[in-house]
């Protein structure tokens, strides 16, 4: 038994539908490429990634009408709402206040960060390789853990392999961060934040 576990939630896409969310994704991110470019956070480290908005503010699926994205999105929020346990009576809707794409070239990472007040935060892969673009990380949010005798020996990091189509929600306040992209190709990721009504 596990007691007190943060619980994320992991979708693959597959077959048609998926090709769909993936197709029209992909198309969100060509065109923003084409149209307006990538942009490096000016707090940040040089060898960390591109955005399509370093201030967060702005909402690409919303701008771009992605409507497949964000159906897939909303789905994928309501089956994690009920893995936590809410029904009608304790969340009444929710909103996606903010969405970014990331663009993580050969030889870049996402340092560890949290998303703030953010309820949920998510991301959908776009174009990532999941043995070489590097995997997305959370760290643990009890250091006590790690400060034990007894349960030192627990891990402080979990992996998970960052593949295309995949989307992985989790709480805006976990910590987490991409690893180094050792692809030949860059890897394209779009990020959001979700709150309840």
């Amino acid at each position: 038994m596990e007691l007190f576990s943060t619980l994320i939630y992991i979708h693959q896409c597959h077959f048609e539908e998926g090709q769909a969310v993936e197709k029209e994704a992909q198309w969100m991110a060509d065109k923003f490429e084409r149209d307006v470019g990538y942009q490096k956070h000016p707090g940040w480290e040089k060898d960390t990634h591109s955005l399509s908005d370093p201030t967060f503010e702005s909402n690409i699926v919303k701008k771009y009408r992605v409507y497949k994205v964000q159906d897939k999105i909303n789905h994928c929020v309501e089956q994690y709402l009920k893995q936590l346990r809410h029904t009608e009576d304790t969340v009444n809707g929710f909103t996606m206040t903010s969405s970014w794409l990331t663009n993580t070239a050969p030889g870049e990472y996402a340092k560890l960060h949290n998303h703030g007040t953010a309820d949920i935060s998510g991301v959908l892969y776009v174009r990532s390789d999941p043995n070489t673009s590097g995997n997305l990380y959370f760290q643990n949010h009890d250091p006590i853990k790690s400060s034990t005798p007894l349960t030192k020996m627990l891990p402080s990091q979990a992996d998970i392999p960052a593949a295309t189509g995949l989307i992985v929600l989790f709480p805006g306040w976990l910590m987490h961060g991409t690893r180094m992209n050792q692809s030949e190709e860059n890897r394209i990721s779009l990020s959001f934040n979700i709150n309840l009504n």
